[in-house]
């Protein structure tokens, strides 16, 4: 019987007793025990503390018995009794870092309230501050590690300044960062609540030692007023407005920096074809192509210029079948959507790359389907009919050639003029095609 086959059993046994919050609680500890310990019958707990003690004491048992090592740090042979520190991996350590002394936090609170007597929420406090200080703390310094463009000397430095200091982080680093993100009346209230909620922290243990410590170095003592904090409060405002909050401009800047780093590899990307830097061209525009895909997924116009940017790296080097292979790929997501824009432009490169190839026919039919697709007055559509034109005389087929020679100098006269550098060369091409053209 799976567990939600045994969670209703339990609960329609008790149906008297279904409204009862403490009693769903309480059956629904007998169900882990259970679980956890097929081997006896499940007890009856008068109190959730009861049924929660009884449940860890039995895990910690077996996996205490298990463990036959004398190390404080050492693994269990059970595999849902140990955690792990992942090494070599600064982007997970942060997350569970921050995520783990956030969750720590909100689980003290919880503790100390079914507990529910003042001297476990009394010693729990410390703890409790101490670590939200810690999750605002290295969110702040994982927001500007991750997505300032300061160089990685300027971040040492910052880190190595600021120590502890919240308000340090925030108003030098983090606030010129993230407040453009908020434009909204709405949006620019929610950065204030939280701005004052660092404030507020900052105020209360500007260094992160009031919480650690009792006393200072001076041994003079951090709390010498009383104060009282209302833990359900507390926990519901860095659970939900804070972590909402920081969710959010997580979010946001993830897309500034796909949106920044694709370009920066773009850039590069084109210098290097400058430099006759092909591979390493196209090396960089895939990690642009992979940021996209990422973000925007695959039918995203993003994705499909850059298949075609990419491509077009490969025409360069006479690398028509690599070429084609990357035109493809645009072709049948610009299908997909329905570009006709990129539809145009993509069969107009595949003509090009067959006409590389003397695939001459197939260039030919591939130059007349991006006829069908281009907008009326394009100018890309010039260079269409002319390369058209070219095969049509290749293949001898002098009324098409002609035909479409007509057409582009339509088009250039148009939209160029006909004194525009291209205009008047193209009049000289065809005034040599009419005249060589029964060669």
């Amino acid at each position: 019987m799976d567990n939600m086959q045994n969670m209703d059993n339990i609960l329609s046994s008790e149906s008297d007793k279904e409204n009862d919050p403490e009693e769903n609680y309480r059956n629904a500890i007998k169900l882990l025990f259970h679980n956890a310990n097929g081997r006896k019958k499940a007890e009856y707990f008068n109190t959730p503390r009861e049924a929660t003690e009884a449940f860890y004491g039995y895990m910690f048992g077996e996996h205490i018995a298990a463990n036959e090592s004398d190390k404080l740090f050492a693994p269990s042979k059970y595999d849902d009794a140990n955690a792990e520190i992942k090494g070599n991996d600064s982007s997970s350590q942060f997350y569970d870092y921050i995520s783990g002394y956030r969750e720590a936090a909100s689980l003290l609170i919880m503790n100390a309230l079914i507990k529910g007597d003042t001297r476990t929420k009394d010693e729990l406090i410390f703890p409790i501050c101490f670590l939200y200080h810690q999750y605002i703390e290295l969110t702040l310094k994982d927001l500007y590690l991750y997505y300032s463009n300061d160089s990685e000397e300027e971040k040492d430095k910052f880190i190595k300044k600021t120590n502890h200091k919240l308000i340090h982080v925030w108003n030098e680093k983090i606030v010129p960062m993230i407040k453009p993100l908020f434009v909204e009346e709405s949006e620019i209230n929610e950065f204030n609540l939280i701005e004052s909620y660092i404030n507020e922290f900052n105020n209360l243990d500007s260094d992160s030692f009031v919480f650690r410590y009792p006393i200072d170095k001076s041994r003079t003592l951090y709390h010498k007023t009383s104060q009282k904090i209302n833990l359900p409060a507390l926990m519901e405002k860095m659970e939900s407005q804070v972590e909402d909050f920081f969710a959010y401009t997580s979010a946001h800047l993830d897309i500034y920096k796909m949106r920044n780093d694709v370009n920066n590899y773009r850039i590069k990307a084109l210098e290097c074809i400058e430099n006759e830097k092909y591979d390493e061209a196209v090396q960089l525009y895939n990690k642009a192509l992979e940021l996209k895909r990422r973000w925007n997924g695959d039918e995203h116009s993003d994705v499909i210029f850059l298949y075609i940017e990419i491509a077009s790296i490969y025409t360069m080097q006479d690398k028509s079948t690599e070429a084609l292979d990357f035109l493809s790929k645009a072709l049948d997501i610009s299908i997909r959507i329905n570009n006709s824009v990129f539809l145009s432009t993509i069969y107009q490169h595949m003509g090009m790359n067959e006409s590389m190839q003397k695939n001459y026919l197939k260039a030919l039919e591939l130059y007349e389907k991006s006829m069908e697709y281009a907008e009326e007055d394009d100018s890309y559509a010039i260079n269409t009919y002319l390369y058209a034109a070219r095969v049509g005389h290749t293949l001898k087929d002098f009324l098409k050639a002609k035909k479409y020679y007509e057409k582009a100098m339509f088009l250039s006269n148009k939209i160029l003029g006909s004194n525009h550098i291209e205009s008047v060369n193209l009049s000289k091409e065809i005034e040599s095609f009419n005249n060589n053209k029964a060669d």
